[in-house]
């Protein structure tokens, strides 16, 4: 029978068990939603879920997020045992039996064989099914009404029953092509849509930039607890394991300035190559022949006069524009000689046609 609650009631109620995080901020217990980790085949669903079931047996961080130390039931419906064993071997697992594996026949009930295997191992406090779909059989993946009904099934006969446990399932994307920095919502993709989306907490999502690039972004959403935002991950494929890099926000922000960066350094090398082959140059009479924004490659002069790189002098007769001179080091022999403001060196080889200095003098 329903229950029926005002606010104050809820507050006189004694305090239900509390929730423990199993993963720090991401995955905790005591919710009737399992999770999931969603992505296109081969995007390194498993690959992840094989790090968070490790990272929980042995109490390291997932994620650079703490975890709760316990015993996992790993449900694997993909791999044989054997090849189980070497890519777990391969990513750290030790062999003390905190992670159980479930390799289910095709007559099985699965509810069955779970329940039996929790019932079995009653210190879990983490279960990872691979995948969904095979462990509830769905006949059409694409289903919203199927997807609801074995989510329901999986609450009752599950989640509610064992409540201090952290259920996280893997299941697919549609097969709609899209890419990382799309608009369309993460969500939007999940295969079976609504129902599945409705019926998770945390959803852990995984995808490869393109066929080119090869690094994955992760992206976490969270009903309580912190989101990870869209970031790449650093694989090391001697562990088999990913830690958090650069945001994908962030490193847009970095290649940007990198590019910048050498557009400049290319701007100020084509500034200076034109400099020293005609000294003397006015600075907007400089700008035009360098191309492109006169007003962009004037403030780039400016920022070189600042750096001391450039000099600006003003004409005898003062009736033309300023002059514009490299920098360069004379001779200490002829320091009487030298202007006040040249005291830096160049790398640019310096004909000074306007001086009188020789090449090999300077």
């Amino acid at each position: 029978m329903a229950e029926v609650l005002t606010m104050k009631e809820m507050a006189s109620k004694p305090a239900a068990e509390p929730r423990h995080w199993i993963v720090d901020g991401l995955l905790h217990t005591h919710t009737k939603r399992p999770s999931c980790i969603l992505g296109y085949a081969e995007a390194g669903k498993s690959t992840l879920a094989a790090q968070l079931s490790i990272a929980v047996s042995q109490g390291t961080p997932f994620l650079g997020r703490k975890t709760e130390r316990s015993n996992v039931i790993y449900w694997k419906s993909e791999e044989s045992d054997l090849d189980t064993f070497e890519d777990f071997s391969r990513a750290g697992a030790a062999s003390d039996g905190s992670i159980v594996f479930v390799f289910p026949q095709l007559e099985d009930n699965n509810f069955t064989v779970l329940n039996d295997a929790l019932k079995n191992h009653p210190s879990t406090r983490l279960v990872i099914i691979e995948t969904m779909a095979d462990f509830f059989k769905l006949n059409d993946v694409t289903s919203n009404d199927e997807e609801r009904k074995c989510l329901d099934k999986f609450t009752k006969r599950v989640t509610e029953k064992y409540p201090d446990c952290v259920f996280v399932l893997l299941h697919h994307f549609n097969k709609t092509d899209l890419s990382v920095d799309s608009s369309k919502l993460s969500i939007a993709k999940i295969l079976g849509g609504t129902a599945f989306a409705a019926g998770t907490a945390t959803k852990i999502y995984l995808q490869q930039v393109s066929d080119a690039d090869t690094r994955r972004v992760l992206l976490a959403t969270t009903r309580k607890g912190d989101r990870i935002n869209p970031t790449y991950l650093d694989f090391d494929p001697s562990t088999s394991t990913s830690t958090l890099g650069l945001t994908v926000k962030a490193a847009a922000i970095s290649a940007k300035r990198v590019s910048k960066s050498k557009k400049d350094a290319e701007m100020d090398e084509r500034i200076l190559q034109l400099l020293n082959e005609d000294p003397g140059t006015p600075k907007w009479t400089l700008a035009e022949r360098v191309g492109g924004s006169s007003t962009v490659v004037a403030s780039r002069i400016e920022a070189l006069i600042k750096l001391g790189v450039i000099t600006e002098t003003q004409s005898k007769d003062r009736s033309h524009a300023k002059k514009l001179n490299l920098v360069t080091m004379l001779p200490i022999e002829n320091t009487e000689e030298i202007p006040r403001e040249c005291t830096m060196t160049h790398a640019l080889p310096i004909t000074n046609k306007g001086s009188g200095v020789s090449e090999a003098d300077a």
